[in-house]
């Protein structure tokens, strides 16, 4: 399908963040996957109930001045997020995000390094689709927004320079539906992921 092929190409690209040549002081890359946790917040909380469910994320990270006891970190990932609207609605829905994160250092030890992170993200929306009961797909990517803001705060710890541990909350600041007058919600989630950087 050519929308698969298109998937494909830019998840590749977005783990290519992770290899591509960066400038002297870009002296952290590397590559991170794991878990997300998501939901979606109605304004009006009894509109309809909503559970959140498990999907993936993964991708690229370049980090400038790594060092330095503030740096910059800047990520290319692809998520698929995964969203039940109670008895049995799940939607599905795969974004492009590009994460920009200022990294504080909190605490540095011989082997363990432990930094706050905070920033704001742009995700992109590549696909969207709905299943009831367990039974097949439907694409209703028209029925939500194709880019959404957000909030990004969390905290990673890492060993040994090279193995990285990230737990961080999103928190939507723009609508998810196109008919947001009638179903006005954001986004919420978290992410938990494991990494490796390569240099």
């Amino acid at each position: 399908m050519v929308f698969s092929s298109r998937l494909r190409a830019l998840a590749v690209a977005t783990v290519a963040i992770g290899f591509a040549p960066a400038p002297a002081h870009a002296q952290e890359i590397g590559a991170r996957f794991g878990a997300t946790l998501s939901n979606i917040a109605f304004d009006t909380p009894d509109l309809l109930e909503v559970q959140a469910r498990v999907g993936w994320v993964g991708g690229g990270f370049v980090t400038f001045l790594p060092k330095a006891r503030v740096g910059l970190q800047v990520e290319g990932l692809i998520s698929r997020r995964v969203i039940r609207f109670l008895p049995s609605v799940d939607d599905t829905l795969t974004y492009l995000e590009i994460p920009g994160l200022v990294r504080v250092n909190v605490y540095r030890g011989e082997t363990f390094v432990v930094h706050a992170l905070g920033g704001g993200g742009f995700h992109y929306l590549l696909s969207a689709s709905e299943s009831i009961d367990g039974g097949d797909a439907d694409d209703v990517k028209a029925a939500f927004k194709p880019w959404e803001f957000a909030l990004v705060v969390g905290a990673d710890a890492q060993l040994k320079e090279r193995w990285v541990f990230s737990a961080r909350y999103i928190y939507g600041l723009t609508q998810v539906y196109q008919a947001s007058d009638d179903f006005p919600a954001t986004q919420r989630g978290f992410q938990f992921t494991a990494g490796y950087r390569f240099r």
